[in-house]
């Protein structure tokens, strides 16, 4: 019997390079979690800090007055929600996962959103794609919620007091 060690090597060599792309694989996927996850705790870090909860007192202020006619209440709003748009671009991009976003921001994601329905709505009358990002990340956010916690679409919605009352806290933080 006469053996082939030519082919033996290019088995051995094609056997090595498989495993090197699965290993390559497995720790590129690691190295997006690991990024996704220092991502989300920076942006909670930011959504967080003295100069952003200012702003959220800013707009949550904007939000109580009912009143979003002046540009400075406009910007308030829109540095929120705009927050949320680099949320949901960052998700549908696939560097943070869904599941992640909502643990760390769906009560805030949600409530801002059902506050701001109506500023939204007129705003994308004359944009179509204005907070695009963050509108298809809340919806797909708001069904891990229904999963996890077990609530239906209803269970989802608030009282006009339940929202108010969101907003003045938000206002005095």
């Amino acid at each position: 019997m006469n053996i082939n060690y030519s082919a033996i090597m290019a088995l051995a060599a094609i056997l090595g390079l498989i495993v090197t792309m699965i290993i390559f694989l497995c720790e590129s996927r690691r190295a997006r979690f690991s990024l996704g996850i220092d991502l989300i705790l920076r942006l909670d870090n930011y959504f967080n800090s003295v100069d952003f909860r200012k702003k959220r007192n800013e707009a949550a202020t904007a939000l109580l007055s009912g009143d979003l006619s002046s540009e400075s209440q406009k910007v308030a709003v829109d540095d929120v929600l705009n927050f949320f748009e680099t949320v949901g671009f960052l998700t549908r991009r696939g560097i943070i996962d869904f599941e992640v976003v909502w643990c760390f921001f769906f009560y805030y994601m949600h409530r801002y959103k059902l506050c701001t329905e109506e500023y939204i709505e007129t705003c994308r009358k004359e944009d179509q794609t204005i907070w695009e990002d963050f509108i298809e990340v809340y919806e797909r956010v708001k069904e891990v919620e229904k999963r996890e916690c077990r609530v239906s679409g209803k269970g989802l919605s608030f009282s006009g007091d339940v929202k108010r009352k969101f907003i003045e806290n938000e206002a005095i933080r």
